[in-house]
């Protein structure tokens, strides 16, 4: 019995200890998320009007320009790492082998705690703007399906076709042009612009 309360107090200390390493790692990826985010922001805002300034436009609100949606961008990425880090910290052998789950549904979160991770992160994408998140969306989409096509070929799931990344560039290129020049008003007005300077 002394047995049995010795090892129910390990365990209990086990827990409480890991609890505290999951809070302390969750609020360091948080800052250090939030100190990336909003330095990067500021950043890309600084350079954002030095080149309007180089053109000769005028800056009317400087102070607004330089720290416009600085503190979103850091409450994206911070929470982007915090939840990140947090879900794959939770869903190690080392925290759910404390009998909070059968070994059948820890073997599965072990595993697929990556995909469970990235997936309630994205949440995290709240705190930009709808016009801002199409950015982030394509490259993880575009990273996503060019990660999992590799993966898909190297077992041998998927062929190896020659060449094939100048025929997804031929074929988007037709549908981007296609839409160009049929409609223009559904793409991107920025994109609108640059294309019309090429021809």
């Amino acid at each position: 019995r002394k047995m049995n309360e010795d090892d129910q107090l390990k365990k209990r200390e086990t827990c409480n200890s890991t609890r505290r390493d999951i809070v302390k790692h969750a609020m360091k990826s948080l800052g250090k998320g939030f100190l990336i985010g909003t330095s990067g922001k500021l950043l890309t805002n600084i350079v954002s009007i030095l080149i309007k300034v180089s053109k000769g436009k005028r800056i009317k609100k400087l102070q607004h320009d330089t720290i416009k949606d600085v503190w979103n961008y850091g409450a994206f990425v911070g929470s982007l790492l915090c939840i990140n880090k947090s879900i794959v910290t939770i869903l190690t052998d080392e925290y759910l082998t404390n009998g909070y789950f059968p070994s059948s549904i820890i073997s599965l979160f072990d595993y697929y705690r990556g995909w469970i991770a990235a997936f309630l992160s994205g949440i995290s994408l709240y705190w930009l703007k709808v016009a801002d998140r199409k950015f982030f969306v394509l490259i993880a989409v575009t990273r996503g399906f060019e990660l999992y096509t590799r993966l898909l070929v190297k077992r041998s799931i998927v062929p190896v076709i020659k060449n094939a990344d100048t025929l997804l560039v031929m074929v988007s290129s037709s549908f981007m042009i296609q839409s160009w020049i049929f409609y223009p008003k559904m793409m991107d007005q920025t994109y609108v612009r640059f294309l019309e300077k090429q021809v």
